[in-house]
């Protein structure tokens, strides 16, 4: 059992790296981290608000696209 919560645990980590590395090392650890383990702990949503619209639809097929617009449309005249 641990003595330690996991939000302790990392602040403590926080708390570490920041008395360890310089910023610079920091950034350089960071970098080299795959995109997937950078954004593990964040809210989809917040990270999705940094991309333009087109990229946000740069993942979708065509199909699912249209098939987006077709159901806004139908929600916007039920409304």
């Amino acid at each position: 059992m641990s003595l330690f919560t996991p939000e302790q645990i990392k602040e403590m980590g926080e708390m570490w790296a920041s008395d360890l590395f310089t910023p610079e090392e920091r950034i350089a650890a960071i970098s080299d981290m795959p995109l997937e383990e950078r954004l593990a702990d964040t809210n989809p949503i917040e990270v999705m608000n940094y991309f333009k619209p087109e990229q946000r639809l740069a993942g979708l097929s065509l199909k699912e696209i249209e098939a987006y617009i077709e159901q806004r449309k139908q929600q916007t005249q039920s409304v």
